[in-house]
């Protein structure tokens, strides 16, 4: 009866083994929807990737953060990996599997209050001034089709360097 019992508790488990997985999570700096916190992801994206897992107890995740550019490489050359927060754009369109979108996207340029004399009120006024994007970034893209010259746009590999370097200036 225990050889039985033994036999169909195997058979069981069989499947459950056959489904466990570990899917590693690819992700960079956007804050609020992820970030790194006490060397732990955090953010929106996380918080609801931890909500969906909830319903998979055969899946597990181990969490790399990586600079974006670092991270797109990686995403196309390691199988088996899943990435939180890159944009969608024709470019990238064939070269990953899509999930989502989870939100719209929208591309800001910034200026400081204080700098009242630059002005962006045509395509033409992009080429004028240097602008600061984050390495990998599909911002990269856009600001190429309005116009602005590579040799204007400055990469960072953390995205809070265009932060102070707004403030220097």
């Amino acid at each position: 009866m225990k050889k039985n019992t033994l036999i169909i508790f195997i058979f069981l488990l069989i499947p459950a083994i056959l489904q466990a997985r570990e899917i590693q999570i690819l992700y960079s700096e956007l804050p609020p929807f992820m970030f790194k916190k006490n060397s732990r992801p955090a953010g929106f994206y996380h918080d609801l990737l931890m909500e969906m897992k909830a319903e998979m107890d055969h899946i597990s995740f181990s969490f790399e953060h990586l600079p974006v550019k670092r991270l797109l490489l990686k995403l196309r050359q390691v199988p088996g990996t899943m990435c939180l927060g890159i944009t969608r754009n024709p470019k990238r369109e064939k070269l990953f599997k899509w999930v989502g979108p989870s939100i719209p996207r929208r591309v800001g340029v910034y200026r400081l209050k204080s700098r009242d004399t630059l002005k962006l009120e045509s395509t033409a006024d992009f080429e004028k001034y240097t602008f600061g994007v984050g390495r990998g970034f599909a911002a990269i893209q856009d600001l190429l089709k309005h116009g602005v010259p590579m040799e204007h746009i400055s990469q960072v590999s953390k995205d809070s360097a265009n932060i102070i370097k707004l403030f220097r200036h």
